[in-house]
């Protein structure tokens, strides 16, 4: 059975950087960019998207920050356990 990696090192807060084959997902928030281009306000603007390891070690949280329409700041925050 696999058991997850616990090591001090590994707490902190890692941020994600797209590199790859596009998803949809990617394709929609690439679409909605370039539309915002001609629109006084950006539609999605992606602040954050990161995944933070406690220091327990026991969970993990990923989080996305965005602005919507250019007012709307909206946090998206998902814990999950890891068990041993």
């Amino acid at each position: 059975i696999p058991h997850p990696a616990t090591h001090p090192t590994l707490n902190s807060h890692w941020s994600f950087v797209f590199t790859g084959v596009p998803t949809i997902g990617m394709k929609l928030i690439t679409l909605l960019s370039r539309i915002s281009c001609y629109l006084p306000f950006e539609i999605l603007d992606f602040r954050e998207v990161g995944l933070i390891v406690s220091n327990d070690q026991g969970k993990a949280k990923g989080v996305v920050e965005v602005r919507v329409c250019g007012v709307w700041d909206v946090v998206l925050e998902v814990c999950s356990s890891l068990r041993r």
